[in-house]
């Protein structure tokens, strides 16, 4: 092969990789640009673009190497090497003195989300064990709200990513990812723990006062692995996702031609009703049983269609 073709070749491949290749919309994700090298702690706002949204988050970075106590491995914090690069952030979980203090750190996403899409979600975290106490809810945050120190990120018992279970592992990184729907169109992401103390585990053998943890390589990508179907009715388009559906289904029109959904299980019983609202409809089936079911689409021509869903 001609050193022509060779050439070209390796410049289609290269376009079809940045093709298919999941953009990250978290800017800055393993905290390496920075602002300035942290010299004190509470300073996650040195890594570019990230900002404290609760109380004061800590930025490490390998250039803090006079004084080491925000450096890496060895900080103030603990000891851990990074899961890529030469940058983290840490943060308190959670406080046994003061159950509901929490730490968060926030950033603006490169691109809002767009609803209706499935999105993939991921962060490494590790728990620096210094201080013995233990806890799960780490988690990750969207909204349309600029939190930051004024305006802080709520204690609101949700996050769209979180552990069940309590990272103890302080010689690894743990990956904790996860999908989910966008219902808005989320511009900001906020790491933490944003659960009352009552909802969150704890292990904290004495003495042992602070869980404390520290968080590499945050990513959001859109997820090609969702399901869509477009379902043709009377000439509207009707789009809803997922399905198989675990809680949330939702039902998208170009017009406002849909006028309410039933969900009806394999019997013919009515479990579930749901008036439309407008074009964007979502509906929550976390009360059903897994199982088969039937959506039924009612327009408001007076038409329906039937279509089979699965509940997980």
């Amino acid at each position: 092969m001609s050193m022509k073709k060779l050439l070209l070749l390796s410049l289609i491949l290269g376009l079809q990789h940045i093709v298919f290749a999941q953009v990250n919309l978290v800017p800055n994700p393993s905290f390496e640009d920075t602002v300035a090298c942290p010299n004190s702690t509470n300073q996650v706002d040195r890594a570019v673009g990230w900002y404290p949204s609760r109380n004061s988050p800590d930025y490490f970075n390998a250039c803090d190497w006079i004084n080491g106590l925000l450096g890496v491995p060895n900080n103030t914090a603990g000891y851990q090497h990074p899961q890529s690069g030469d940058a983290y952030c840490g943060f308190i979980a959670y406080l046994r003195n003061d159950p509901n203090y929490r730490e968060n750190f926030t950033c603006s996403l490169l691109n809002s989300l767009i609803i209706g899409r499935k999105y993939k979600v991921s962060f490494y975290a590790s728990w620096s064990g210094k201080y013995r106490l233990a806890c799960n809810k780490i988690g990750a945050l969207f909204s349309t709200v600029n939190y930051d120190s004024l305006n802080n990120s709520p204690i609101c018992n949700y996050s769209h990513l979180y552990t069940d279970s309590i990272i103890v592992d302080s010689v690894n990184w743990v990956l904790v990812e996860g999908s989910f729907i966008a219902d808005s169109n989320y511009t900001y992401l906020s790491i933490g723990n944003f659960f009352d103390s009552a909802l969150v585990d704890t292990i904290y053998p004495l003495p042992s006062s602070i869980a404390y943890y520290y968080i590499d390589d945050v990513s959001v990508s859109e997820d090609t692995t969702s399901t869509i179907l477009e379902v043709p009715c009377g000439g509207d388009a009707i789009t809803y996702f997922p399905n198989p559906v675990k809680d949330k289904l939702y039902a998208c029109t170009d017009t406002n031609s849909l006028f309410n959904i039933e969900i009806i299980n394999t019997v013919g019983i009515l479990m579930l009703y749901c008036k439309a609202k407008s074009i964007n409809t979502e509906i929550d089936l976390s009360a059903l049983e897994s199982g088969i079911y039937y959506l039924k689409l009612n327009f408001k021509n007076k038409s329906s269609s039937m279509h089979k869903l699965i509940k997980l």
